[in-house]
């Protein structure tokens, strides 16, 4: 799972000293940073993620040091990271095709998932000679196959969306302890 340690070991040698003294604020500031990074996160997640569980799949957990702001989807680590080449599955890549082209949240009619062949083309929906043949979905068969066949030839490109909004993050982190500990004489923030 990718994810990013918001601790109170990572912060800089010139305000530890405070922070020693004040572990209670600063912990409290550091989650209440990740919990702002949280919504950020939510935000960056981009509209590829079709059903959305890249998006809800963005959490806090609160540690004894600070808190972890991490992303459990099932494939938040190939967003993050990419893959090699690989062959995929086909009928995820082809009910992917069709949900983001039809715009429908749904399965493709007519369409088993398991099949003799890898392309599905065995299948009536997809056989020219047969009565319930859909040449749209047929395009998106089609289209699918040349999309595995560019995983399989290059993988899947990293997103580098955690590491990439690293900087906001600790700025947010920043500021919050800047809240938590101002300059003398001006009292914490709420």
């Amino acid at each position: 799972m990718p994810e990013l340690l918001i601790d109170i070991k990572n912060l800089p040698a010139a305000i530890l000293k405070e922070v020693r003294d004040n572990r209670e604020r600063a912990l409290s500031a550091l989650r209440r940073a990740a919990r702002i990074a949280e919504g950020v996160m939510v935000d960056k997640s981009d509209a590829s993620d079709d059903r959305g569980t890249f998006r809800q799949g963005w959490s806090v957990e609160d540690t004894p040091d600070g808190a972890i702001l991490g992303n459990d989807a099932p494939h938040a680590q190939i967003v993050e990271e990419g893959t090699r080449p690989f062959w995929p599955r086909f009928y995820p890549v082809f009910a992917y095709l069709y949900r983001k082209i039809s715009g429908t949240a749904g399965v493709p009619p007519g369409v088993a998932p398991n099949s003799e062949k890898y392309d599905l083309s065995d299948q009536h929906v997809f056989q020219k000679s047969s009565a319930t043949y859909d040449a749209p979905l047929d395009q998106i068969r089609r289209r699918a196959l040349s999309l595995a066949g560019k995983i399989a030839r290059d993988g899947i490109a990293p997103h580098h969306v955690l590491s990439e909004a690293q900087p906001e993050l600790e700025t947010i982190a920043g500021e919050e302890l800047a809240r938590a500990f101002p300059p003398s004489g001006e009292g914490a923030a709420p």
